[in-house]
């Protein structure tokens, strides 16, 4: 169970590693299956850890879509804001209305630097709006190969950090 609490760990981190895609709910009921995943990797069972990807991809493509939105129109670099990066040591958001506050000072803090290095806005929209297509069209490019590879990864450092499980393709 030790080592099925790490590995559960791990394959989360491994997809979201900022905790920008997935709330807390996501999480809690992922949590249902942290000290299972020994058994069923001894079983030969990948149900879960596709079963998480499959929800982690559905997340991931809403904040795409949320954010390709968002560069639609300018921010309002008026309004003084925060933004944390170190998530770390910060809890999984809990509603969509958080990770969206999130993603929208994500992207106001980035054309911010870029505005302050002297980019204009339309430069940072066109930059912006690459990367988040991009991005969607990797996540649509996933095949099981690669669920596999992120899962066994997560299995394998979970034993040795310098370890890797390399997908065929790989």
């Amino acid at each position: 169970d030790s080592l099925s609490s790490v590995i559960f760990d791990k394959y989360i981190s491994a997809l979201d590693p900022n905790k920008e895609y997935f709330l807390k709910a996501d999480i809690d009921y992922f949590e249902k299956y942290r000290y299972r995943l020994d058994d069923d990797i001894r079983q030969g069972n990948l149900d879960v850890p596709f079963q998480i990807f499959r929800i982690y991809k559905e997340r991931a493509n809403d904040r795409v879509a949320y954010a390709l939105a968002l560069i639609e129109t300018e921010p309002d670099y008026s309004i003084e804001e925060e933004l944390n990066y170190d998530r770390d040591e910060m809890q999984w958001r809990e509603t969509e209305a958080e990770v969206e506050d999130f993603w929208r000072k994500k992207i106001k803090s980035t054309t911010l630097n870029w505005k302050l290095s002297g980019k204009e806005w339309e430069d940072s929209k066109e930059i912006l709006d690459k990367r988040y297509r991009n991005f969607e069209k990797g996540l649509s490019q996933h095949v099981p190969e690669d669920v596999y590879e992120i899962y066994m990864n997560a299995f394998t450092e979970s034993f040795d950090p310098h370890t890797s499980y390399f997908s065929p393709v790989s």
